[in-house]
């Protein structure tokens, strides 16, 4: 993470960075690095009540970021959200795209829901991201889109069989993107 940082050379540019499922993990230290580095921070996060980990390692790194709720589930929120942070922030240059869920279990253990939450979090949320910037990106001819992924989505894993497919499809789209 602190390598992509320093080579995005936020310094350099003055860049606005979304990034989502900030509640926790690489989300929440993304969000703080890239602010620490001088970048306007979008944080988002499905749930605002778990806000607090995130606001407390911004203090402590005395840096700022918008947090936003969002839920890259749900299309409508995608696109009134990143419209919204697009008009307060005057655009986003840089997407991390991070928010992911997961299920313990084998094919037979889970339930076609547990298949389909897990797609439209971690595949089919980056692809509503890049719906809601890819066009303004190629209008300026600029913008860079990270996506977490996984060695999930190059190697099947056993009793992981959910989060499997839906990395491997993130890996596909990205691909082709």
């Amino acid at each position: 993470l602190d390598t992509i940082v320093r080579n995005m050379s936020c310094r350099a540019w003055p860049a606005t960075v979304l990034v989502t499922g900030c509640s926790s993990g690489i989300g929440l230290a993304a969000a703080v690095e890239f602010a620490r580095q001088g970048a306007d921070v979008i944080a988002t996060m499905r749930n605002s009540s778990r806000t607090e980990p995130l606001r407390d390692a911004l203090r402590a790194a005395d840096c700022e970021a918008d947090v936003r709720e969002l839920d890259v589930a749900d299309d409508d929120a995608v696109r009134s959200v990143l419209a919204a942070a697009i008009g307060d922030h005057g655009g986003i240059d840089v997407v991390v795209s991070n928010a992911g869920i997961g299920f313990d279990g084998t094919t037979e253990e889970l339930t076609i829901d547990d298949f389909r939450a897990a797609f439209e979090t971690n595949a089919l949320g980056a692809v509503r991201l890049l719906h809601a910037v890819l066009p303004g990106w190629r209008q300026r001819g600029s913008g860079r889109f990270i996506a977490v992924s996984s060695m999930a989505g190059a190697i099947g894993q056993p009793f992981n069989d959910a989060y499997c497919m839906s990395k491997f499809a993130l890996e596909g789209v990205l691909e082709s993107v």
